[in-house]
Formats: C-alpha cells, sequence, structure tokens
C-alpha cells in the first residue's frame, strides 16, 4: 500500500493503481469519455486531466498510476481550463443536433458538456469553435446500410471505445480506424468486408450518437422507457438482459457490466431478437376448430378449458391413461414445466412426457447419470474459463452460445488457454486451435478411445483418482488397446503426430477440461461418445477440481430446466427415476394422488405409438414436433391421425394447424418465474409486459385446466409454483425467489443457507464410485456411394434460431433467405460447375431440397454443411431415421446425399 493526497484527502491504495480508480475510491468526480470499466486504459479524449505534484503537471487521470506520497488536484483552475479546451476541441467538429439526437439524455458528451458547464457550438448554429480552432465539421453521408446499426461519423469523438470492445472483449476486430488527424474515422482495415458478429456491442458502448440501434430508432427516449431485468430466451449460457418498455412494447434490450454470467455482454440474438413478443401474428385468445368446416375459431377460455378436459378424460376413460401424451418446452419457465409434468402425472397418470432434449442432449442424460451421477455441466462458465486446456467436441459455440463462445475465444487469442479442437469444419475456434484435429465425420469416439489409449501408454492419468473414486478401469485399459494411433489415424484421417499430440496436451495439463455440444450427441452413437469422454475426464483426474470437468452446453435457454423438472419419460423432478417408490411415495403425498411406476414414451416413441393406434390423444407446449423429427411430412401425417391434439404455443406453426384446440401461452417477457442454464444456474424471469391480448401465462393455463379435470392446482403466482419445486426437487431445496434477487445460485441447493455448486463432485460421486464404461467404434450407418457421394453436415447459424420462428419477426434482423443455402468447398463446386449464389438440389435417400450454394472454404472437399434454420427446406428431409438405441435420440448432425445444379 502507498499513501496519496487527492484534492485534500489521504488514501492508503494498492500500488499499480490509476489516479481514476483513486478518485473513484474516494467518490471524487473526474469526467472522461474514451475511458470505460470494461476495457483497459487509453487516454485519447484528455478529458479526465488532474495536476500532480510533484511536479505539478497535467496528466490524464485514467493511464497515469499514482506514485508513492503523490498530491493529486482534480478541481483547480488549471485542470478546468484544459478540460475545457479538449472538450471544446471534440466540439469543433461535433454536431449541434442534441435535440433531434437519438441518444438524447443519455449521451456521455452531452453530460460532460452540462457537467463542465460548456456549452460550445450547441447554442451556436454556426459553430464558432470550428472557426476558432480552424477545422471543418465532417459532412459525411450517414450510413444506414447495415440492417441493425446505423453509423453517423459526423458525431464520432475517436475514442476508440468501439474498436477496443471490438479487438479486446470481442475478440474479432472487424473495426479499426483509417486515415489519420481530422479525416480519421472508424471503417474496416484497408476498406475490406467487414467480419462482423452484429452483437451490438460497438453500439452499446459508443458514448454519443455515432453508433445507433436502427431497431430501435425514435421509438422512445430513454427516459420514457421501464427497464425489467430478466434472463434471454434463445441459447443456454443464460445472459442477464434488461428489457426495456414504452406502451406495453419491448422497444429495446440492452445488459448492465457486471451482471450475470454475460458481465453486461449480448450476442446478436440477445440485443436485437427479443422483438418477437410485439409480433402481431401471435395467438391471442383460445382457439377450437370446427369439425365442419376444419376452421380454427375463437373461444373463450371457459370453452377450451372445458373442451380439452372433457376430450383428455373420453381418451382416458376408452383407451387408458397411456394413450395420452405430453411435450413440454425448453422455451418456457421451470415452474411452466413443472406443472404441465404434474398434469400429465398426477391427474392424467402417465409418464409419458418429453422435451426437445430427446433431440439434443439425452445422450447426455443417459450417459452422464449413469457413469456420473449428475446429467449437466460440471464445471462454472467462470471456472471453465480459468482452465489452461480446453478439449471442444461437436460445438462451434462462436454461432452456437456466441457469449461464451466470446469468451472462449478472448482467452485462446491472449493466450491463457489452450485449444484442442475437434471438428471436421474450420471453424473460427479451429484458427485458434494447437491442435485443430479435422475428424472425418463420425469418428469421434474411434479418437477419443485412441487418445485414452496414449495417455494409459504414456502414463499420463490420474492413478491416485482412478483408484479411489472409479471403477472398471481394467475393462477400460483391455477395451482401448485396440485403438492404436495407427488404427485411429486410419479411421479418423488424422496423422499418429496429430492424435499423441493432442493426447499429451491434455494429458500434460495440471487441469483440463472438456466442452461437448450437440455435434457430439445428435448421432446414433452419441450415448458411446459421451461415454468415452467421461472416460477421458475420470481417468486424467479431471473431475471435481477447479479448471477441469465435462461440460455438455444445451441448446435452448431451458433445456436444463425443463429436464431438472421432470420434464423426462423416466424421471420425475430432480433426475429421480420414476421407478424409484421412495421418490414416487414422496411426491404421491405431496401432491396428494398415486402416481405411474412405469417409464413412459420418449419423443421418438411417441410417433410410432400413433401409428400403432396405441396413443390417442397429445398436448404439446411450446414444441413442434416437424422441426425436431427426421422426415417432417411423415410427422405431419402421423399427427393429423391423433383422436385430439392440443397445441399451446405463442405463434403458428405447423401442429397448431393440426390442432383441435390451441390455447394461447404468454412470452418469457409477460411472465414471473425462473430459467435454469446449461451450467446449472437457476435465474430469475420478471414479468415485463402484460400478456397480449387474452393469452396467459402458462402455468396459468395448466393450473385451470387442472381444476377443469377434478385436481384443484391453485397458485398464488409463480413464486409459490418455486416453494413446492424447492419441496418436490432436494438438488432446488435451497431455492426461493428471495434469494435470486442477488444473483443466479447453482444446483445441488439443498437448503436455504447452501450457497450453490460451482463444481460438481468435489467431495465425490452422488452414486459412489464413478463408472469407466469401455465403448467401441461403430462406423457411421450410412457411407458414401456413387449415388450420394457427399457428407453433409448440418448444424446452426449465429445469425438465426431454429427455424426462424422467433428471429425473422422483426424487419431488419438478419436471418437467412427462406429457400435455405448450403455450404460447398471451392473445388466440389468447381468440379460441379456451381458458382456462389446459384440454385442447387440437395438430394439424400429420404428426400430432397432446393437451396441456394455459398462457396465458403471452412468445410473440406466432400463434405458439404447446412444450416438447419430453414422453414422451407428443413435439414431433416434429407436425414436418416436411424435412433440411439440407449437415448432414442435420431441421427441429426449428418447423412450421405448429392448435390447438383438446379434445373
Amino acid at each position: 500500500m502507498i499513501g496519496v493526497t487527492i484534492d485534500g484527502i489521504k488514501l492508503e491504495v494498492e500500488d499499480n493503481t490509476t489516479i481514476l480508480e483513486v478518485a473513484n475510491q474516494a467518490g471524487i468526480y473526474i469526467p472522461t469519455l474514451c475511458y470505460h470499466a470494461k476495457l483497459g486504459p487509453f487516454g485519447a479524449c484528455r478529458i479526465c486531466m488532474v495536476e500532480i505534484d510533484p511536479g505539478n503537471r497535467l496528466v490524464p487521470a485514467c493511464i497515469t498510476k499514482v506514485m508513492r506520497n503523490m498530491t493529486i488536484y482534480t478541481n483547480n483552475e488549471k485542470v478546468f481550463k484544459a478540460r475545457k479546451n479538449n472538450l471544446e476541441l471534440l466540439l469543433a467538429r461535433h454536431p449541434a443536433d442534441c435535440l433531434v439526437c437519438e441518444k438524447g439524455g443519455e449521451c456521455e458528451l452531452q453530460e460532460v458538456c452540462f457537467k463542465l458547464g460548456v456549452s460550445g457550438g450547441f447554442q451556436q448554429p454556426n459553430n464558432s469553435l470550428a472557426e476558432i480552432f480552424g477545422v471543418q465539421q465532417l459532412d459525411v453521408s450517414i450510413d444506414d446500410t447495415r440492417t441493425i446499426i446505423e453509423r453517423d461519423l459526423n458525431k464520432c469523438i475517436m475514442c476508440k471505445r468501439c474498436i477496443r470492445m471490438c479487438h479486446d472483449v470481442q475478440a474479432l476486430g472487424a473495426i479499426q480506424f483509417s486515415r489519420r488527424g481530422f479525416k480519421m474515422e472508424m471503417g474496416t482495415f484497408f476498406g475490406r468486408k467487414m467480419d462482423c458478429e452484429f452483437c451490438g456491442q460497438c453500439v452499446d458502448i459508443c458514448p454519443v450518437g455515432a453508433l445507433m440501434n436502427k431497431m430501435s430508432k425514435y421509438r422512445a427516449r430513454i427516459w420514457q422507457l421501464t427497464k425489467t431485468p430478466s434472463v434471454c430466451s434463445y441459447c443456454s449460457v443464460g445472459c442477464s438482459l434488461y428489457l426495456n418498455v414504452k406502451d406495453e412494447k419491448v422497444v429495446k434490450v440492452d445488459a448492465e457490466m457486471g451482471r450475470g454470467v454475460n458481465d453486461g455482454n449480448l450476442c446478436y440474438k440477445g440485443r436485437y431478437g427479443q422483438i418477437f413478443v410485439n409480433d402481431p401474428q401471435r395467438f391471442t385468445s383460445p382457439l377450437i376448430r370446427n369439425q365442419d368446416d376444419g376452421r380454427l375459431y375463437k373461444a373463450s377460455w371457459e370453452e377450451a378449458l372445458r373442451l380439452v378436459a372433457d376430450r383428455l378424460g373420453q381418451v382416458k376413460a376408452e383407451y387408458g391413461a397411456e394413450s395420452i401424451a405430453g411435450v413440454g418446452s425448453a422455451r418456457c419457465t421451470n415452474e411452466d414445466n413443472y406443472l404441465f409434468q404434474k398434469l400429465m402425472r398426477g391427474v392424467i397418470r402417465t409418464n409419458n412426457l418429453d422435451n426437445c432434449t430427446r433431440f439434443e442432449h439425452a445422450s447426455s442424460l443417459a450417459a452422464l447419470d449413469d457413469a456420473l451421477g449428475w446429467p449437466a455441466m460440471s464445471n462454472s462458465f467462470e471456472d471453465v474459463l480459468n482452465s489452461p486446456v480446453m478439449l471442444l467436441v461437436g460445438i462451434n459455440p462462436t454461432e452456437t452460445h456466441p457469449v461464451f463462445g466470446i469468451q472462449i475465444r478472448r482467452v485462446a487469442k491472449e493466450g491463457k488457454t489452450r485449444l484442442i479442437v475437434v471438428e471436421p469444419r474450420h471453424t473460427k475456434l479451429a484458427r485458434y486451435a494447437r491442435p485443430w484435429l479435422p475428424i472425418k465425420p463420425g469418428t469421434d469416439v474411434a479418437l477419443i478411445c485412441g487418445i485414452i489409449h496414449v495417455l494409459i501408454k504414456e502414463d499420463l492419468i490420474g492413478k491416485t483418482f482412478v483408484d479411489q473414486f472409479t471403477e472398471g478401469f481394467e475393462d477400460l485399459r483391455r477395451s482401448v488397446n485396440k485403438y492404436t494411433p495407427a488404427r485411429v489415424a486410419e479411421i479418423t484421417g488424422l496423422t499418429e503426430e496429430q492424435i499423441i499430440e493432442a493426447a499429451q496436451v491434455y494429458g500434460k495439463a495440471k487441469s483440463a477440461t472438456i466442452i461437448y455440444g450437440v455435434g457430439a450427441t445428435q448421432h446414433t452413437w452419441g450415448t458411446d461418445l459421451v461415454y468415452s469422454l467421461a472416460n477421458l475426464a475420470l481417468i486424467t483426474g479431471n473431475l471435481g477440481k477447479p479448471g477441469g470437468g465435462l461440460n455438455p452446453l444445451r441448446g435452448q435457454n431451458n433445456t436444463q430446466g425443463s429436464c431438472d423438472m421432470g420434464m423426462l419419460p423416466d424421471f420425475y423432478p430432480g433426475y429421480q427415476p420414476v421407478t424409484d417408490q421412495k421418490a414416487r411415495a414422496r411426491l404421491e403425498e405431496l401432491w396428494g394422488v398415486e402416481l405411474p411406476a412405469k417409464p413412459g414414451l420418449a419423443q421418438t416413441q411417441m410417433l410410432p405409438a400413433i401409428e400403432d393406434g396405441k396413443l390417442k390423444a397429445m398436448y404439446i407446449m411450446g414444441e413442434n414436433p416437424v422441426s425436431s423429427n427426421p422426415d417432417p411430412q411423415q410427422v405431419q401425417k402421423t399427427l393429423s391421425k391423433l383422436d385430439f391434439l392440443v397445441v399451446q404455443d405463442i405463434f403458428p406453426n405447423e401442429i397448431s394447424n393440426l390442432a383441435h384446440v390451441v390455447l394461447p401461452g404468454s412470452s418469457f417477457a409477460e411472465k414471473n418465474g425462473t430459467f435454469t442454464n446449461t451450467e446449472r444456474r437457476i435465474q430469475r424471469v420478471r414479468k415485463a409486459i402484460e400478456p397480449v391480448g387474452d393469452s396467459l401465462p402458462d402455468w396459468k393455463i395448466i393450473s385451470k385446466l387442472a381444476k377443469y379435470m377434478g385436481y384443484e392446482m391453485e397458485y398464488y403466482g409463480a413464486v409459490r409454483i418455486m416453494e413446492e419445486i424447492a419441496q418436490a426437487v432436494p438438488i432446488y431445496g435451497g431455492i426461493n425467489y428471495q434469494r435470486l434477487e442477488a444473483g443466479g445460485i447453482q444446483w445441488p441447493c439443498s437448503t436455504t443457507h447452501h450457497p450453490g455448486t460451482p463444481i460438481l463432485y468435489e467431495t465425490g460421486f452422488p452414486k459412489g464410485k464413478a463408472k469407466l464404461v469401455p465403448v467401441e467404434y461403430k462406423p457411421p450407418t450410412e457411407i458414401t456411394s456413387e449415388e450420394y457421394p457427399y457428407t453433409l453436415l448440418t448444424g446452426k447459424w449465429l445469425f438465426n434460431y431454429h427455424t426462424g420462428m422467433l428471429t425473422k419477426r422483426e424487419e431488419g434482423l438478419m436471418g437467412v433467405p427462406e429457400e435455405g443455402i448450403v455450404e460447398i468447398n471451392q473445388e466440389d463446386a468447381d468440379k460441379l460447375g456451381i458458382s456462389d449464389g446459384a440454385g442447387v438440389v440437395v438430394k439424400s435417400k429420404y428426400g430432397q431440397v432446393k437451396l441456394v450454394a455459398k462457396i465458403d472454404e471452412s468445410s473440406p472437399v466432400g463434405t458439404l454443411f447446412m444450416p438447419v434454420h430453414f422453414a422451407h427446406a428443413y435439414a431433416n428431409v434429407l436425414l436418416t431415421p436411424n435412433l440411439d438405441a440407449t437415448s432414442h435420440t435420431p441421427e441429426l448432425k449428418m447423412c450421405q446425399v448429392n448435390i447438383m445444379p438446379k434445373a
């Protein structure tokens, strides 16, 4: 500690502290413009000048470190004059249009001028400051050609915040200054095409009106907005955000530094994609299908709910409870899903329940629950980002989980972690990998077995951990004996050196973490791969400690939570097996009903059951089986055979067109509740606007329906449902809304005094010893042939979400063309005579789709890539119906195809 004096106040401060930081500690205001707490010190604007002694010098407070016995003056005449001169120099070329500037009321330049009493050119139409300083005001046309961002260089004050944000926080570097002096402007390197991810971070951090959000422009002034804290409704990162509302409309979205897992950062969808809640196509009243003309007509809630109760009751009475099935939603809250499964189990008396995890991470659920004990991420985001080595398998997080992906990119770029990326395509993170392992699609299991082989052979395993905490090591050792580097190289297309390097990098690290996604699980061998990844983490002792872990990134915002709530055919809430008599007895006492003991049908088993005549009615909340399953046309035909179909959703889709009754639910912005993100963090969702029309929160619809079916399920609000969840779900035992006001809590959290669990397995495994489960590599069920010579990979794009049901509902959102695209390597395109932007037909043995070709070198020769976001060109049309034998997850990631120019 060193002693300093600032404006007569004596302080003891840490060495290496800036004057600005000292002033903040002392509560002394120093104006700044280029400084931002999220960015490093820069010292460009010189508005923060202070005088120091010794030397009686003027220095910028944001970049000057304090020295022992330094005396600092922040508010004398010399300081004020320097600040005023520097501020007037900025004003000399700044337009005097505060009255109509969109930034008015939140402009930092305006605020500094007010506090320093500097009017400059703002009161002078001809701006005499420009004459005084001999400069000309810029007269640059406003650039509004971008879809969501407007750039007005006339207002730029050259603080470089936007550029530093893009380089230092986003680790992208899409923008840079060009030219020099008064002609300097923000642009790209040498005028190149901008490699922008349109996260809006530059807009958010701009202190003036040089960068603005086009989508919220002129919709409201800052003082007209009501801000409600909530959680993003897209991916499973669970970013904290604020919904800015005017006149019951969400006008814009922003975030706060220091709040939530995202620390104030948002991605493209999080910042600009929440406006779907305002869309006029929302369901606003219950609808009942007229059996005579087949059309849906508005109905009252009483009519609709009474009809649903009567028809489900009739089906149950005639065919039994097992003839009814329910599908819940990873986009709905924990409270919604808890009541939905309670209705199905406690009122209808069936375990025929599922959610979208069947198509995402059911393989993780099966393998992790069996091998380790908890089907979830083992370590927190914060901890993962501090790991010295990250192994990424089947995941492209800069596209699928952007904020977390950007954080990974930043620590890799800064050299704080070493990436091993297992991915056929050359993704953005593959650029930073050491090594990148471009394996043949479908050979992941062989690779991981090969890495384990090398680790055992080179004695790079955690022997003490293996002996104390695992069982089955000798069986595993024998099973991987045949996966030599030579054999694995032949299978995967890698070199032996690459395999050995990856094993050594992972095995020699003090700690190493594994991150994987649906690229690892949406396969017929997905469960085997998760088992093999668990084996890898276990034999190296990389579980139950900081910087280690096995971390599946779930797909949707509340996939983890919907599974936690028991929206599964074989688990009650909290992953209590339906076959567990003690768990069943406890819930029967809590709910006052007798519960079914037999595991129910998974989603992929429900469709065959309809065809077999065993399933007669379905209740589907916030899910679309047509877009999830292979062969969507057949799915529609199968669902049309149901005697009764209830759809509860916010927008029309393929299954609402088949529904006998449509119940209008509410979006996340219209209800209170909680989401649980992929790192097990339970977070509050808060009501920002009233439900549109006559729509209701989903939990309220379910509780009303239960009453019509003869079961009282009355709750004062979502807060009361969480109180019941805490009783029913041991891992949520310590969760309540009051605790969540201070921030999210990670389960297990057994009591109200428990702080939550950022890292699982620190004290051991819940079922005793962890299992090492030997697995065998199985070649893909379908291989390339003369008729189908290309391997098609499917995946997600940053700029869209699923089939665009939400992201395509705001004019200006980038989205993707309705006809869809397919990425093809230049060499393959040349061979086939396909040019960029040309129409093509992609065909498999199961179907064909018309697309637009996009030449891209990310995919290797012989491999195509198709995003899944095209409502009129589902990738699922091309995919095989084959399932993982354990998880019943379809093969959604790859198939064999041919591609040809469209005639």
